[in-house]
């Protein structure tokens, strides 16, 4: 009985998505200043999540180009004026 019921309902979906379609459209053309603030939305939310999990998947995802990345280290020279500031190259060899 469940699986009539489910295959009479995708039957329906499948049916009526076309005509779906078509009054989804003729709603988007019909105001067409709601349709752009709708792609505009659409486009900006849809890139920023793109940008957004581009940072988040190379910084924290994946791991570092390293073989041994435990075994980095960082070098600063301590100065009156700047206590964590670099080390210019000519000083480091």
């Amino acid at each position: 009985m469940v699986s009539l019921v489910k295959t009479l309902m995708s039957a329906n979906l499948l049916t009526s998505l076309p005509q779906d379609l078509r009054y989804g459209a003729r709603v988007l053309v019909k105001s067409p200043g709601f349709s752009l603030i709708a792609i505009l939305t659409l486009a900006l939310g849809i890139g920023a999540n793109t940008a957004i999990f581009s940072v988040v998947n190379g910084v924290l995802l994946n791991p570092l180009p390293f073989h041994d990345p435990n075994q980095l280290v960082s070098l600063f020279q301590e100065i009156p004026n700047f206590k964590n500031g670099s080390i210019s190259y000519p000083n480091f060899t």
